[in-house]
């Protein structure tokens, strides 16, 4: 079983996470109420917050926008799960309305760098760039709960006063294509119009 500690302290030697970044997440995902759970082992009794006890199953719940926080976290937790056992998968669930393409591409490649299979799960919603990270599990690993709704849109960006659709960049644009191809061949089976349906 992973001992919560053994994360943090990998994060924050190993990958270079600050401890009040993490600290920060914990209670931000946990909202303004932090849910603790009583955990019963044989010599004592442990008090931990209810995210740390589900990575001790392999779990990752991700119910934030995607910011560079929040991926250098992600990505670390995935990087502590592989380390731990390789062979084990890692579920990662959603419930999030997206947000940074450049800091969810971070997450994205992690995966794919990981052995660890690393299953999807949409509980509520997953939008923008975390609907590309939906598609991001193993194949066959990939599922949405009935209720909960998946949503891609053109990637944008935001000035202080406004949010535009980028079109004037290369770079962007091939994001963009390299973001479409992706979401395309992991749906492929679910589109009946492929790459066109998905401009429409």
């Amino acid at each position: 079983m992973i001992d919560p500690k053994d994360f943090q302290k990998y994060a924050t030697k190993h990958i270079g996470i600050n401890s009040l970044a993490l600290d920060k997440y914990t209670s931000v995902s946990s909202g303004y109420i932090s849910p603790t759970i009583i955990e019963e082992r044989q010599l004592n009794v442990a008090s931990m917050d209810v995210f740390s006890r589900l990575m001790m199953d392999r779990i990752i719940f991700m119910g934030l926008p995607v910011d560079d926080t929040v991926a250098n976290i992600i990505q670390a937790q995935l990087l502590y799960l592989e380390s731990a056992d390789p062979q084990k998968d890692i579920s990662i669930y959603f419930n999030s309305p997206g947000g940074s393409v450049y800091a969810g591409l971070g997450i994205y490649d992690t995966m794919q760098y990981i052995s660890s299979d690393v299953a999807t799960i949409c509980t509520g919603m997953a939008a923008s760039m975390a609907a590309v990270l939906l598609t991001a599990g193993t194949k066959g690993k990939r599922s949405a709960l009935t209720h909960s709704r998946v949503m891609i849109h053109q990637h944008g960006w935001r000035t202080r006063t406004s949010f535009r659709y980028r079109n004037n960049s290369q770079r962007d644009s091939k994001t963009q294509k390299r973001i479409i191809h992706h979401y395309c061949r992991s749906f492929r089976k679910y589109l009946q119009k492929g790459r066109e349906r998905l401009r429409s």
